[in-house]
């Protein structure tokens, strides 16, 4: 099968420029408001699924397509192949600073030996304070990144109790940004067999995270 990604939508190509131009000049806290709200437009367009547990995943990273698009930029494949991804809510920011920052290609995802998908985890290059190809921890700092995810799982996620401690977040803020998406998955814990409903809370608690970053300026503020 012919998983090859051809770029040759000519709206895409100029889509492609007119972000990489408006990201290019806008300052650190206009690029966190450009993300944010790039953010909503790909949750309204149906391209990012709210997901608890899971930075990001895509049919894009299927083994063969990645096999043929080693060379290709992520921005392109997502703009092309119009991908549709889960992410928490450190994934979207990601996805959506790629859709401004052309600088990730599709070759940094990859399989193991057994098949399974695997990616440079986003969670622990923040914790770690590692280069992300696309600048993102570069435009929101370490501690925002790790409340905004905070918020999102609740505590539970990858940044639990322990790295924060580790990070030298102060309980408060933690406890804040727990406090600021509880009010959505309350429900969730009390119809959790209603798919429908937990999907809703989970969209539900990143829209309120990305107005919260646009409200203030770029700065999440549980």
């Amino acid at each position: 099968m012919n998983d090859v990604i051809k770029i040759t939508d000519k709206k895409i190509l100029r889509e492609v420029k007119r972000r990489n131009a408006l990201f290019k000049k806008a300052s650190l806290a206009e690029k966190r408001v450009l993300i944010a709200k790039d953010v909503l437009e790909q949750l309204r367009k149906g391209k990012i699924n709210p997901s608890r547990g899971v930075f990001v995943n895509s049919h894009l990273f299927n083994e063969d397509i990645l096999n043929q698009n080693k060379d290709k930029s992520l921005q392109h494949a997502l703009l092309e192949k119009n991908a549709n991804c889960e992410c928490c809510a450190q994934g979207a920011l990601f996805l959506s600073c790629t859709l401004y920052n052309n600088k990730v290609q599709l070759s940094d995802f990859s399989y193991d030996d057994d098949g399974k998908y695997i990616s440079n985890s986003i969670g622990h290059a923040i914790y770690r304070n590692f280069k992300i190809a696309n600048g993102l921890n570069r435009i929101f700092t370490r501690r925002q990144l790790v409340l905004i995810e905070i918020a999102f799982e609740r505590g539970a996620g990858y940044f639990d109790w322990d790295r924060s401690s580790q990070l030298k977040i102060p309980v408060t803020l933690v406890e804040k940004a727990i406090e600021f998406c509880n009010k959505y998955y309350i429900r969730e814990n009390h119809r959790v067999s209603d798919g429908f409903q937990a999907d809703k809370n989970r969209k539900d608690a990143m829209v309120a995270i990305m107005k919260n970053i646009i409200k203030n300026n770029g700065t999440f503020i549980p």
